[in-house]
């Protein structure tokens, strides 16, 4: 019944309709997916408490862009990397009620606190507070419920507020009352006031979009979905989910919605093709379209650890994990196989048939049956499989012939008619059903011990009779019939079989045992298997074909050529559309028929089969169609959807956890590299002092689909030679590494065996101290001094040996020397002695000069004083003034000749000469000697007298005496000094 606003929509923005908003809601981007598959229950993981280390609740879950996962945890923010659990407690230790990842970071909100984590250069995951941006009065907001990366900003939300991350501004905005939950569609930010309805986000205001007091009042609304056509789903707790065409507020009428009524909506989210998880308080997650169609339910009884369901995540592999009010679970939706399995009534299957439209299941347990139609998880919400009823206990074939089940039991066999059964046969253990060409009506039943016939009269009503077919009491679990009626029987211990019956099929006429070592087969076991009408014989090497001309078994090149040449067969069968099947003994596979005859080989969803299905022989495939293909598995019955795609090739990042340096005392973190560029990491080198040369490596790969069968290998470039084999180990050590540079490549193989990008992690071990680059200086320098040594040594042994020949050789040229030396000093000597007796020879030749000279001086100027004497007596008497002036003249002459300098430059050349330089060092001695005192000091030179040196001088003796006191002045002579001595030493 449709509910009706008490109040109209409005709008208080001018510049927002309501068309616009509709608008704004209804658009969202193509998406190109395969819905959750609604047939069976996924592989489900469960992570314990006892596993994570952490709180028992968990109230968000968000994926980085790595792959790493974190939970708001009781305790704190949970990190969960594939391999590793760790927490991370906010500030203030409280309850973490969210986180996202947006941008590299990883917010989180809890009790009056919120703020991000991000990973530093070092890779530690360091925590920064934002609500101390806040002031005092928006400080205690109470619980962080929402985080939202919207187009105006970053959005926190609380009961008491909304924060508004803006260009690292923290705006608060206020309820009008008190605001309920918060919801982000297509990029909108939508939050509830309890009692003026919900507002958007527009800027920095919060404007009103649907005013309904009562509602919103009455109802606490875990989500609110684009539901197409302008209409939207608007979920609540305890009344279910309500849908919204822009006018009226009416139930979602749908059984899902009779459910949610129930069990209580506590979350939900988004996921692709226009389906949506819904986690409920008391019945655990449902997964449907949002038109109602239930396409997945999981609670406790079907695998998870809690019914109630606290947070969702839809990851980037497409697959849901779960947050527990007691522990996390993961669920693998995306994969196109499931498990019908226990939650279903089905334990190990060993044979499936759709007959009139009843999907039959032998087990181990009985025979199971329900309505094809009926299988989708819409229709088992409640019920399972029927067992029907006198069929308890081990089943093990079920054959149509004729429109009429057979079904092989260990307590004989049954006919199978809808739920009822008539058993035919209390003969034990009927493996397996074949008929003979011509004989349709005539069903042989390989048993325990033997073979039965069983054959049904002409008539309606007329009832199967029993047989025993004679001469043959092997137990004949797997059979075939060949094109020429032979029935072939494999035993698992004594080999295979050939059988000829006898017309009346009464008894076996003839059987041959082929052994292995005499017809060049492969060892035991061996199945049969029939493609395009030829009988092959199925061996661990391969098909074979039996030539009865010539009774030999050949391998059939054409056969294995189509099916790959796969080694280890087990069993290989082919469908209604002639797909071949294979199992081996680690897997099985499908050649899918194309429209040109060929195949194409399909193996890659089943490796997560790997070790699940059954073995020895026992492994089956029936396929109905396209869309439901089942596999018998150990723990149920394996669904498999061919048209649910699935991306294999996905990319998925392997990442080091850490890396160590091995100490003696106390390992030492190199480098944690959670949040590390693997672009980058190639390009940064870390440096390792030889005294802790041994590396301890930690790693994993983020991909969660059987974890347990993620391997890795790597290597240590530098050190190894090739990669290591394919392990689960996810560390390796490596101990005393010589000093160079290494380089740690690592890779991870998932299930599926996708390989992950290579992983690098560049280092550089440096050399002890005696060899380090220093040493080697020290060394070269060391031996470039012992080589220069040795070469000085050497040099010195030689120059000591050339010093001790050259002194050997000196001693006779000395001896040589010495005597030339004498012979030329004697020659010296001579040569010295005839230069002295010639510098004697020429002194006395000069003074001789000179004192001619100074004589001729001393006569001449007697002579021409006397005559000057004489004339100037004349010149008194004279009376004739003509005479007097001739005798004046004549006088004047003489006084000229007196001061004549020509006489004086002869004499001094001569003085220099016998002197050696005497007037210049005189000169040099005393500089204000003037020439007459030169002449005077040269005069005593020569030890003339007084009366000597007047006439020279041209003056009185006693003026003489006067020149001689004045040149003592000049000489600065002390009385006492002898003027003459003083002269002569000069």
């Amino acid at each position: 019944m449709k509910r009706k606003f008490k109040n109209t929509i409005w709008l208080l923005c001018k510049k927002c309709t309501l068309a616009a908003i509709l608008f704004m809601l209804s658009f969202k981007g193509n998406t190109v997916a395969a819905q959750t598959k609604n047939v069976g229950l996924p592989y489900i993981s469960n992570f314990s408490r006892e596993q994570y280390q952490a709180g028992t609740q968990n109230w968000s879950i968000a994926q980085d862009n790595y792959g790493l996962l974190y939970f708001a945890n009781n305790d704190g923010v949970l990190r969960f990397d594939g391999s590793d659990w760790k927490l991370y407690p906010l500030p203030n230790n409280s309850i973490v009620r969210v986180v996202s990842s947006i941008e590299n970071k990883i917010y989180a909100g809890g009790f009056d606190e919120f703020g991000y984590f991000e990973y530093t250069a070092q890779g530690t995951f360091k925590y920064t507070s934002l609500s101390d941006k806040l002031d005092d009065g928006s400080k205690e907001f109470g619980e962080i419920w929402r985080i939202y990366s919207t187009r105006y900003g970053i959005v926190f939300q609380s009961y008491k507020g909304v924060f508004l991350l803006q260009d690292n501004e923290l705006i608060t905005i206020k309820p009008k009352s008190t605001f309920g939950f918060s919801y982000l569609v297509n990029n909108n930010f939508f939050v509830v006031d309890r009692k003026y309805g919900l507002f958007v986000l527009q800027g920095r205001v919060l404007n009103p979009i649907i005013k309904e007091e009562q509602f919103f009042q009455e109802n606490e609304i875990p989500f609110v979905f684009s539901a197409g056509n302008q209409e939207y789903l608007i979920g609540t707790n305890n009344n279910g989910v309500y849908i919204y065409d822009g006018q009226e507020l009416s139930p979602w009428n749908t059984k899902l919605n009779k459910h949610l009524i129930e069990n209580q909506i506590y979350t939900a989210i988004e996921l692709q093709d226009e389906e949506l998880a819904i986690g409920t308080i008391q019945d655990g997650v449902f997964i449907a379209d949002k038109q109602g169609n239930i396409h997945q339910h999981v609670n406790r009884f079907k695998g998870l650890q809690n019914n109630t369901v606290l947070s969702l995540l839809y990851d980037n592999s497409q697959n849901l994990w779960v947050g527990l009010d007691n522990g996390i679970d993961y669920l693998e939706i995306s994969s196109p196989i499931s498990l019908i399995n226990y939650c279903y009534n089905i334990e190990t299957a060993y044979a499936t048939v759709v007959h009139n439209n009843l999907l039959y299941i032998g087990t181990n347990q009985g025979l199971f049956a329900k309505e094809i139609s009926l299988i989708k998880n819409e229709y088992s919400l409640d019920d399972g499989f029927r067992l029907i009823d006198g069929t308890q206990g081990q089943v093990w074939s079920l054959k149509v012939f004729g429109g009429e089940l057979f079904c092989g039991h260990n307590y004989g066999t049954f006919l199978v008619d809808g739920f009822r059964v008539n058993q035919i046969s209390e003969t034990p253990g009927a493996w397996d059903f074949i008929t003979l060409p011509g004989e349709q009506k005539s069903i042989i039943a390989g048993t325990y011990e033997g073979l039965v016939l069983f054959n049904k009269p002409s008539g309606t009503n007329s009832q199967y009779t029993e047989k025993k077919i004679e001469g043959f009491n092997e137990s004949s679990r797997i059979m075939m019939v060949d094109e020429t009626g032979a029935v072939w029987v494999s035993h698992a211990y004594k080999g295979l079989f050939r059988l000829e019956i006898s017309e009346d099929l009464s008894r076996i006429e003839t059987y041959n045992l082929f052994s292995p070592s005499e017809y060049g087969l492969p060892s035991l076991p061996y199945t049969f298997a029939k493609i395009k009408g030829q009988s092959f014989l199925v061996t661990s090497n391969g098909l074979y074909t039996y030539n009865i001309e010539k009774d030999t078994f050949s391998f059939n090149a054409e056969i294995n050529r189509i099916l790959g040449n796969v080694s280890h067969l087990t069993k290989v069968y082919e469908d209604y559309f002639g797909d071949l099947w294979y199992f081996t003994n680690t897997g099985c596979g499908v050649h899918r028929l194309q429209e040109d005859g060929s195949y194409t080989h399909i193996t890659i969803p089943f490796h997560r089969l790997k070790g699940q299905f059954l073995t020895n022989s026992y492994e089956n495939v029936y396929t109905y169609d396209r869309r439901n293909i089942f596999i018998g598995g150990q723990k149920g019955m394996f669904h498999y959807d061919q048209m649910t795609l699935k991306n294999f090739d996905a990319n998925y990042t392997s990442l080091l956890r850490s890396v160590k340096i091995l100490k003696s005392e106390k390992d030492s973190v190199l480098h944690s590299i959670y949040g590390f560029d693997p672009d980058k990491q190639s390009k940064h080198t870390f440096t390792i002092p030889y005294k802790y040369n041994s590396v301890s490596f930690q790693f994993t790969a983020p991909f969660y689909e059987a974890l347990n069968h993620t391997e890795y290998s790597f290597r240590l470039q530098g050190f190894d030679t090739k990669w290591s084999d394919w392990g689960s180990r996810n560390e390796k050590e490596y101990t005393n590494l010589h000093e160079g540079d290494y380089v740690f490549e690592l890779k991870a193989k998932n299930i599926y065996g996708k390989e992950s990008d290579i992983t690098y992690f560049t280092f550089t071990v440096q050399p002890p101290l005696f060899r380090s680059t220093a040493a080697y200086i020290v060394y070269s320098v060391i031996l470039m001094l012992v080589i220069v040594l040795n070469a000085i040594y050497f040099k010195r042994r030689v120059e000591k040996a050339r010093r001790a020949e050259k002194l050997k050789h000196e001693k006779v040229l000395y001896k040589t020397e010495r005597k030339f030396k004498e012979e030329v000093k004697q020659s010296e000597e001579k040569i010295e002695k005839l230069k002295n007796d010639k510098l004697v020879s020429d002194m006395r030749h000069k003074n001789m000069e000179l004192a001619n000279a100074t004589m001729h001086l001393i006569q001449k100027n007697k002579f021409m004083t006397k005559l000057k004497g004489d004339l100037m007596r004349m010149w008194g008497e004279a009376q004739v003034d003509s005479v007097k002036s001739d005798i004046k003249q004549i006088v004047r002459k003489i006084d000229k000749d007196f001061k004549n300098e020509q006489h004086w430059k002869v004499f001094d050349k001569y003085f220099d000469e016998v002197h050696q330089d005497f007037i210049q060092r005189i000169k040099e001695k005393h500089t204000i000697l003037t020439p007459n005192d030169l002449r005077l000091c040269a005069y005593l030179r020569m030890n003339l007298s007084t009366k000597e040196i007047a006439p020279l001088m041209n003056i009185s003796v006693r003026g003489l005496e006067i020149s001689r006191y004045r040149l003592r002045k000049k000489l600065e002579l002390e009385r006492e000094v002898n003027l003459i001595d003083y002269i002569m030493e000069i």
